[in-house]
């Protein structure tokens, strides 16, 4: 089959030779792709001070176990898989496997001087042709229980089982499943896949590129940087630290404290336990059953939701420079400080401190004290319970509504309208300074509809103490 283009465009104007060319093409390529087999079958003494590295494995489906011999053994399939059987018999004694003992390790090193995997499709006159290489090793490595075990590999699939002396591997290209390894150290696999369950280690740390990286049911403290990456962690006994760039991250039931750093990403975190840090920009974040949060997020969006803070010295604090910010079912304080952001609360539980400068900051069924201001936008609340209210713009418009008298309410609008409505049978002081008009329904204002100032009480004064400056004042009872 080689040159076999030239000697067809030689024999183009020949139909007869054409037509037994192609004979022949058929007769060569029922016999090709036949396959050489090499098996390999070895038993390596390890003392129990020695650790154990298997060294530059590649193209290899490996299944990787301990047992309670000490020693390490193993049973691998070499198979080459060319069209040129020439190719088979050249390279199918290039792959071997070298052994090397010293007093601290003993090394099982794959040597491959064979030509990497390639694959060439021709198509002639609908025949599919051309060059086929194709080398891999498979089979399985059994290792003592109590020996450390480093793994170096490429472009291979490796099962992992049962590992529970202390665990490295290191390469790229791999397909790797980790299960009941009990004393992981470190695994390194760019442009691959790690799959780790029911492991441990003390300090665990994944490191990866343009992969996928999955753990569940992990006890340690697990550090994870690959960026370009999907990440998932679920049921992590202990802190985690993720960074990525460009990722996708989802963590779920983590017991200890979370660190995220992870820039133009989408990151879902649920029934986090402890406090949690996310340093992200121009991201997505999604958070759900959390403890107290710490967010430092430009040009992200945001929701959080369900977090419940036992620490009143902690909360949910949020800081970008423009987002959208949604807060749903907080029993926390929470401060934000977002200036050219849309801010939105729901059922909030807890004060809140709320800086913007051009932002839109609206909340429903709040219940803690507010403390609000943005220079242009609108501040609107609904449903508000609060002892002390404080809320202020300079060119925007202030609309509340109240469910209870708070004891102290300050408001300024100086270029703008404020609408307040206040429990019926409101009792308190009232200080109010208004550019163009107060409107009330209120029995000490009502009579007097060309005022612009009023300095005085309703009823006894003694619940509110209520100070209000804006263009417009709007002031009624429910």
């Amino acid at each position: 089959m080689k040159n076999i283009i030239t000697v067809i465009v030689k024999f183009f104007d020949r139909p007869l030779k054409i037509l037994m060319l192609i004979a022949a093409i058929l007769f060569t390529s029922g016999n090709a792709f036949a396959d050489r087999v090499k098996k390999i079958e070895r038993k390596i003494s390890v003392k129990p001070d020695q650790g154990i590295i298997l060294a530059n494995f590649s193209n290899a489906d490996l299944i990787i176990k301990s047992h309670d011999k000490s020693e390490i053994s193993y049973s691998l399939t070499v198979t080459i898989k060319a069209d040129d059987a020439d190719d088979e018999n050249e390279f199918i004694d290039s792959i071997y496997f070298k052994e090397r003992n010293s007093a601290k390790e003993v090394i099982l090193q794959m040597i491959d001087h064979a030509p990497n995997n390639e694959q060439t499709d021709i198509t002639i006159f609908g025949l599919q042709f051309g060059d086929v290489f194709n080398k891999s090793v498979k089979g399985e490595i059994y290792l003592p229980l109590s020996a450390w075990v480093n793994i170096g590999m490429r472009s291979c699939k490796a099962n992992i089982d049962a590992i529970t002396a202390e665990l490295k591997t290191a390469g790229d290209h791999n397909a790797l499943t980790l299960k009941n390894c009990k004393n992981i150290k470190s695994i390194s696999n760019k442009n691959g896949t790690a799959k780790l369950s029911e492991c441990a280690g003390n300090t665990l740390e994944i490191e990866g590129r343009n992969g996928t990286y999955s753990c569940y049911g992990i006890n340690g403290m697990l550090t994870i940087n690959a960026p370009y990456s999907t990440i998932e962690v679920k049921d992590l006994i202990g802190k985690l630290n993720v960074q990525s760039r460009s990722g996708i991250i989802k963590c779920n039931n983590i017991s200890e404290e979370v660190m995220c750093s992870a820039d133009y990403s989408t990151i879902k975190m649920e029934r986090i336990k402890r406090n949690m840090t996310v340093s992200a920009r121009s991201s997505t974040l999604n958070f759900t059953e959390v403890n107290s949060v710490n967010v430092d997020a430009d040009y992200s969006t945001i929701n959080i939701r369900k977090s419940i803070v036992q620490d009143s010295a902690r909360g949910v604090e949020i800081v970008s420079r423009s987002a959208t910010i949604r807060l749903d079912e907080i029993k926390a304080k929470v401060d934000i400080e977002a200036p050219y952001s849309k801010i939105g609360f729901r059922e909030v539980n807890g004060n809140i401190g709320c800086i913007g400068r051009s932002s839109t900051i609206t909340g429903v069924r709040t219940e803690g004290n507010l403390d609000i201001s943005s220079d242009y936008g609108v501040l609107e609340f609904r449903e508000i319970k609060a002892k002390v209210i404080r809320a202020e713009t300079t060119n925007g418009n202030i609309r509340f509504g109240l469910l209870e008298q708070p004891e102290k309410l300050i408001m300024h609008a100086p270029h703008g309208t404020i609408s307040i409505t206040v429990p019926h049978g409101f009792d308190g002081k009232i200080h109010l300074n208004a550019l163009s008009g107060i409107d009330s329904n209120l029995d000490c204002l009502s009579g007097q509809p060309d005022t612009r100032k009023f300095d005085g009480k309703s009823r006894t004064g003694k619940i509110s103490d209520i100070s209000i400056r804006a263009a417009n004042i709007l002031f009624n009872e429910k």
